[in-house]
C-alpha cells in the first residue's frame, strides 16, 4: 500500500532519490492545480440573479482550495527540506551501521598526512640543527630537558677529560 498523494512522510519510507523528486514533482502540480481552481472560484461572475446559497458554495469552494494550497505547498517544503537533508548528509543509517567502513574511511585520510607532517617535522629539525647537530627525543616525543640524560652525558665526558688531563700533569711532573 502507498502512502497517500498529500502525506509528506512517503520520503521517509526508504524511496531512491529519482522518486523523491518525482514525488516532488507531482506535488507541484497538485500546487498549481488548487492555485488555478483558485482563481477560477475567485473570479466567478456574480450575476443579479445569484443566491445565497451560490454565494455560500462558492465560498466553501474559495475555502477548500485555499486549504489545498496550503497543505500542498507544506509537503513540498517537507519534501524538499527531506531532499536536502539526504543529499548534505546521506541517507539515515540504524546504531553501529557503517562505523568500520567509516573509521576505516578515516584512517586511510589521515595516514598519508600524519607521514607528510612527520616528515616535515623531520626536515625542519634538520633545518635548524645543521648539518652537524643531532636531535635526541625523549621516549614521548619530546626534546629531551635540559637537566636530564645530556647533562649527565656532559657532566661524565668532562670528567673524563679533567681526569686525562690530571694524569697527563702527574706524568710530566714525574
Amino acid at each position: 500500500m502507498s502512502a497517500p498523494a498529500g502525506d509528506p512522510s512517503a520520503a521517509k519510507s526508504g524511496e531512491n532519490y529519482t522518486d523523491l523528486l518525482d514525488r516532488e514533482s507531482q506535488l507541484i502540480a497538485q500546487y498549481t492545480q488548487h492555485a488555478s481552481a483558485l482563481v477560477m472560484a475567485a473570479t466567478a461572475r456574480v450575476s443579479n440573479r445569484s443566491t445565497i446559497g451560490e454565494a455560500a458554495a462558492n465560498r466553501l469552494r474559495i475555502d477548500a482550495e485555499v486549504a489545498g494550497l496550503v497543505r500542498t505547498a507544506e509537503n513540498i517544503c517537507t519534501l524538499t527540506r527531506r531532499i536536502r537533508e539526504l543529499w548534505m548528509v546521506g541517507a539515515l543509517r540504524a546504531s553501529g551501521e557503517g562505523e568500520a567502513e567509516a573509521e576505516q574511511e578515516i584512517r586511510k585520510s589521515v595516514e598519508p598526512l600524519a607521514t607528510q607532517l612527520t616528515e616535515m617535522q623531520g626536515q625542519r629539525r634538520t633545518r635548524n640543527l645543521g648539518a652537524y647537530g643531532t636531535y635526541v627525543t625523549t621516549a614521548t616525543g619530546g626534546p629531551v630537558p635540559p637537566g636530564g640524560q645530556q647533562s649527565q652525558q656532559q657532566a661524565s665526558s668532562q670528567a673524563t677529560v679533567s681526569q686525562a688531563q690530571a694524569t697527563s700533569q702527574a706524568t710530566e711532573g714525574a
